[in-house]
């Protein structure tokens, strides 16, 4: 038998520094539940963020002045994430959206005053994402001793929509859709993103100064009562409008959408890493299904992911969940002599455990928050 290699000092010395790091880390945590469908909304946390100022002014010879009208699913953030394993949070302003937003604009704006054209910005779509901020996972890829690499992309997802405002009627301009991302920390460095979104998009309007004094007989007119009908018929679906929510399986997100589920019948089994829902067949016998989008029990609704069904939880007209999309494997690695390390090698916290006599790996999910995507159906 082969005598095992005694480790060097150095190698004990590196080992004992990253165990007490990796304790000191854990134990600082408020981590949340291992698996999360149940997990309420109301138990996110929120994080003011300002919009960073910005040396760009944007000059108008036509334009007067610029308004901005919210029509978000959700007009109380401006974006959802999650730092580590610790809650998910929603980042907000420290007063309203628009009024924010007004403010930033005008900072960096300057108006011709001799006419009476206006510009309103209807937002769309304004929502700021990324991964799990784990700078851990960075420390841990560095040390050589996990695969990870931590996720640290942020993206702002823009739509918004500009009319020309002239006595009272509104022209349509144009749209501006476009997603900005950077290689930066969410909970820290994500309204770094606004500016140059915004200024993206007052860009593009300033091109068009010059042709806006015409633009009217080019373009069709709206009154504001139209524009908000619009604004609002992408809410008028009746599983925003219906007072009870019916029963069953929906087997596409339009059968969501019109809170009516095409199998009244059904089922759920469910285990650590996998659920199941089964539906009645033409034999009358339930048979498993995998081709769901989700599920209602009359009371709550669950949306799939990842082979397992979260609940979807409503604020406003958009819906949150807290769910995954992919697995989060455990290697538990023991060196003799020394306490075990246990790190996650796709995403989430490392951690330290007592002695064990082998090494082991196993699967858990790994759960970050997402919203309801409107026009797709999937969760961002």
């Amino acid at each position: 038998m082969r005598k095992p290699k005694p480790i060097s000092r150095k190698k004990i010395i590196f080992l004992l520094t990253l165990n007490c790091f990796l304790l000191s880390f854990t134990w600082g945590q408020i981590p949340i539940p291992e698996h999360g469908e149940d997990y309420h909304i109301e138990n996110f946390k929120t994080r003011i963020i300002e919009i960073k100022p910005s040396n760009t002014v944007i000059k108008f010879t036509h334009v007067d002045s610029i308004l901005i009208n919210d029509a978000r699913p959700d007009t109380l953030s401006v974006g959802l994430t999650q730092q580590n394993s610790q809650k998910p949070f929603f980042l907000v302003f420290s007063q309203d959206f628009a009024t924010e937003l007004v403010e930033f604009v005008n900072a960096h704006t300057v108006y011709g005053r001799s006419n009476s054209l206006s510009v309103v910005m209807v937002i769309k779509k304004f929502w700021i994402s990324g991964g799990l901020d784990n700078d851990m996972n960075e420390h841990i890829r560095k040390t050589g001793y996990a695969d990870t690499i931590a996720e640290k992309l942020a993206s702002l997802q823009v739509r918004i929509e500009f009319f020309l405002k002239k006595d009272t009627d509104y022209y349509a301009l144009f749209r501006f859709d476009s997603t900005f991302s950077k290689n930066i920390i969410v909970s820290r460095n994500a309204s770094g993103l606004i500016p140059e979104a915004v200024e993206a998009a007052l860009t593009k309007l300033s091109e068009m100064d010059a042709e806006l004094p015409t633009a009217a007989l080019k373009r069709r007119k709206f009154s504001w009562q139209e524009i908000e009908a619009h604004n609002l018929k992408r809410f008028d679906i009746p599983i925003l409008k219906d007072t009870t929510l019916v029963p069953g399986v929906y087997l596409s997100f339009q059968e969501f959408k019109e809170n009516n589920p095409s199998q009244r019948e059904y089922e759920v089994g469910k285990d650590k890493l996998t659920d199941m829902v089964f539906i009645k067949g033409s034999d009358g016998k339930m048979t498993p299904t995998r081709f769901s989008w989700g599920y209602c029990d009359g009371k709550n609704l669950f949306i799939k992911s990842r082979d397992n069904y979260f609940r979807l939880q409503r604020r406003g007209n958009a819906f949150y969940t807290y769910a995954s999309r992919e697995y989060k494997r455990k290697k538990v690695v023991y060196i003799p002599g020394l306490a075990i390390i246990s790190s996650a090698t796709v995403g989430g916290p490392a951690t330290a455990t007592g002695p064990a006599e082998t090494n082991t790996e196993h699967y858990t999910l790994k759960l970050k928050p997402f919203e309801l995507d409107w026009e797709s159906g999937e969760l961002k």
